[in-house]
């Protein structure tokens, strides 16, 4: 705590923020000293915000210290936290990153292992069914087959019969006219069926071999998709 009258001495170093502005403000050699006239500025301003500035308070560890040191030192101290505190959530997030980035590369090598089409794995699914059941399909198949075909009571020989009956009073009446041609009709849909049957018939097949990769491939595309959800299998 000091008196002081007004009166400048010659210029000494200082640390004094107050007096450095004012030395900034004033100076002609290396502040504003051309533009700023020492009359329009408060010294007594400058004076009092000095005596702040090297006021003596608690340190904190019982001691005293200039305030604006000790603000200094505060600022400083928080900016470290800070700085400490943002280093240790760019780690945290550089860990979480590289966990993502792992991921992904074990997604993409997963997927190029596995190379997924679309729908593969629906038309597999049919095929494992299809193998499974391939004697409850091929009874199925012949039991229609013959059927249809059947020499004796079978659907083709039943509407070749019709047809050589209506046939018989043919251009006698416009209606039976028609009956026989829609029984024509009926006759093609029924041997292309036929020949759709027996082919179906011979592509059945239960190689458990086929099987086993059908199965182990199903296998594979659902723990991919499980895995990397963005797989369309």
């Amino acid at each position: 705590n000091y008196i002081w009258n007004g009166t400048f001495s010659a210029a000494v170093w200082t640390s004094c923020p107050a007096w450095i502005l004012w030395d900034l403000l004033t100076s002609s050699r290396y502040g504003f000293g051309d533009h700023i006239d020492t009359s329009q500025l408060d010294k007594w301003a400058f004076f009092a915000a000095s005596k702040y500035s090297n006021e003596l308070v608690d340190d904190g560890f019982g001691g005293q210290e200039i305030a604006e040191v000790l603000e200094l030192y505060r600022k400083a101290l928080f900016e470290l936290r800070s700085a400490i505190t943002r280093a240790e959530e760019l780690r945290r997030a550089l860990s979480h990153r590289d966990r993502e980035i792992e991921e992904l590369q074990s997604l993409v090598a997963e997927f190029n292992r596995i190379k997924p089409k679309s729908g593969e794995l629906a038309e597999i699914s049919s095929l494992i069914s299809r193998m499974e059941s391939v004697e409850e399909l091929r009874i199925a198949s012949s039991g229609a087959l013959n059927a249809l075909d059947n020499e004796e009571g079978g659907a083709n020989q039943s509407l070749a019969s019709a047809k050589r009956l209506l046939s018989s009073a043919k251009s006698k009446d416009e209606i039976l006219d028609e009956f026989v041609e829609r029984i024509d009709n009926a006759l093609v849909e029924i041997n292309e069926l036929n020949r759709e049957l027996s082919r179906y018939l011979e592509g059945l097949a239960a190689d458990p071999r086929s099987l086993d990769e059908l199965l182990n491939r199903r296998a594979g595309l659902i723990e991919a998709r499980v895995q990397g959800h963005a797989f369309q299998i």
